[in-house]
């Protein structure tokens, strides 16, 4: 189609809430009714692009435990297990409980005795 003010060829597409991208001018449309202008195809899409966010983050939500091997330092200090609430020397086994909820997590550590592993 052509613009009524400038007098370009211009495509249906590239009209901005009914004007003309070059010169500003409203254009008649031939569609008739039931086109949507740029800005409705825009702020359709990021109501999509929301809502699949949303489920997106809703899905991430996982909880795991890591398995370490305890370091120098794990060995030689007293710690209190977990499970039973007794202090030990010496421990079986050290885990990581890690939860996240989309961009937030939390971490937690963990010491078992050898009698709660076992």
């Amino acid at each position: 189609m052509d613009c009524p003010g400038c007098g370009e060829r211009i495509h249906e597409e590239e009209l901005i809430d009914g004007a003309c991208p070059l010169c500003g001018q409203m254009v008649e449309s031939d569609r008739g009714e039931g086109v949507e202008t740029i800005n409705e195809i825009v702020e359709m899409f990021e109501g999509v692009e929301a809502v699949a966010m949303d489920i997106e983050r809703k899905q991430t939500e996982r909880s795991f435990v890591l398995h370490v091997s305890p370091s120098l330092l794990d060995r030689i200090k007293p710690k209190k297990c977990s499970a039973c609430g007794r202090w030990h020397l010496r421990f079986g086994d050290k885990e990581y409980h890690v939860t996240t909820d989309g961009y937030e997590g939390t971490l937690d550590v963990k010491y078992l005795c050898r009698l709660c592993t076992g």
